[in-house]
């Protein structure tokens, strides 16, 4: 209490009351959330506005899907593509160079599947060799003889027709340079396609024997097939025919009954015919087409003539005729 200086009157301190607050409402949990989607809406629609306005390079950006590897290959050459992973297989189509195709599985490292048909790695360029490297094998094909040239009847001149052999076999099967196999027959003796020798119960075996010994020479147009024959004991020639028909005959030394054939360069192409020679009394002969085309002299008394069947590089024996004497 304090007293008023003029009037003695106490007077009473004002003491003000004490005001208190009203608690505070908690914020609503899901306030923060809704402002944020309202403000991350407001952003896409401001920013779709101003992209669309946009003519700089980077108003619009497309993302490209990621593309999985493939095993591409590509010919190298014209390539003939094969029923099964294996040059005794048929033919199925060309594939011709510069060409491609996406290889889906392999068959060891020398032949790859594609679409209708196996191709060998040899003609082809891979894409990316660390995933053909990954391809998955292949089952095994079986070798049937359906896939392979068709055989036909075995003719013996002198003799009377042999059937129910099945005997195309493939006497010189090449498609690279000089990649040899030599292969020899006997007279009056056939050779199974399963390499087995049989001598026809209908034939006497003659003792004079054969080797045929060719290469593939490749050189456009001019593309040559010589073969080297050496008879058992009698010597050797050698003879080449070119795709134009031409035919050489090289004598290297003393006497012996010989077989030809060719081929046509360019893959794909077939070409039936029948070459070879005949022994007649001394003289011998070379026939192209059934038409004589060279004659020398011979002393020999053995005759024969053969068909051969040519793919590409590969030539089949369709036909083995022979006797063992002059009629």
């Amino acid at each position: 209490m304090t007293q008023d200086p003029l009037n003695k009157i106490p007077i009473r301190e004002y003491d003000p009351p004490t005001l208190r607050r009203p608690p505070r409402k908690p914020t609503p949990p899901y306030l923060p959330m809704a402002l944020g989607i309202f403000i991350l809406i407001l952003a896409v629609v401001v920013g779709f506005l101003v992209a669309g306005n946009n003519d700089s390079e980077f108003a619009n950006v497309t993302v490209m899907p990621r593309q999985s590897a493939l095993c591409s290959l590509t010919a190298e050459r014209d390539v003939n593509v094969r029923i099964g992973p294996s040059y005794e297989y048929g033919r199925a189509w060309i594939l011709a160079k510069g060409e491609q195709r996406v290889a889906v599985a392999r068959m060891g490292h020398s032949w790859f599947q594609v679409k209708n048909g196996w191709i060998p790695r040899e003609d082809v360029s891979l894409g990316a060799a660390l995933v053909c490297a990954n391809l998955p094998q292949a089952d095994p094909i079986p070798l049937f003889d359906d896939d392979l040239v068709p055989p036909e009847a075995v003719l013996a001149l002198g003799w009377s027709e042999i059937l129910g052999e099945n005997f195309a076999t493939t006497v010189n099967d090449w498609a690279n340079i000089e990649n040899n196999h030599p292969a020899g027959i006997k007279e009056g003796e056939l050779i199974l396609e399963n390499g087995a020798r049989v001598a026809p119960s209908q034939a006497e075996t003659a003792d004079a024997y054969y080797v045929f010994d060719g290469f593939w020479s490749s050189g456009g147009v001019n593309s040559t097939l010589v073969f080297s024959i050496r008879g058992s004991g009698q010597g050797e020639y050698q003879l080449s025919i070119q795709r134009s028909g031409q035919v050489r005959l090289v004598f290297l030394s003393g006497e012996a009954v010989v077989i030809a054939s060719t081929t046509v360069p360019e893959i794909g192409m077939n070409q039936r015919f029948e070459a070879g020679i005949m022994c007649l009394g001394s003289r011998f002969e070379v026939f192209w087409n059934g038409e004589s085309v060279l004659s020398a002299d011979h002393n020999g008394l053995s005759a024969g003539r053969y068909a051969f069947e040519a793919q590409g590089g590969v030539v089949h024996l369709r036909r083995f005729e022979v006797n063992t004497g002059l009629e």
